[in-house]
């Protein structure tokens, strides 16, 4: 995956070690499930199939959120969540899909 960002890189930049807190992890994968109920109720049309992708892209952004703090780990920059994903889970087809939304 090398048109992902480095995992250095981000090490380096924009990754914190952070204290896990199994509240806030709850918080952040229970607001990405209020968030993928309300974007799966919404009737897509051609005026709001952007904003119901921007819904999708963004559960998928406090999911990886989620996973990265369980792991201790907090990132300034979203595509070092997909960074962390890949190195974590080596998961090529599910990377690619993600960078690109």
């Amino acid at each position: 995956m090398n048109d992902l960002m480095s995992w250095k890189e981000c090490e380096l930049k924009f990754i914190r070690k952070v204290t896990v807190d199994p509240e806030k992890i709850d918080s952040v994968v229970e607001m990405a499930k209020k968030r993928l109920r309300f974007v799966r109720s919404i009737n897509v049309n051609k005026e709001n199939v952007n904003f119901i992708f921007e819904g999708y892209y963004e559960v998928i952004k406090e999911i990886l959120i989620a996973i990265m703090l369980k792991s201790g780990l907090r990132s300034q920059n979203h595509q070092c969540l997909f960074t962390f994903f890949y190195k974590k889970y080596g998961q090529d087809a599910e990377v690619n899909v993600i960078k690109q939304m």
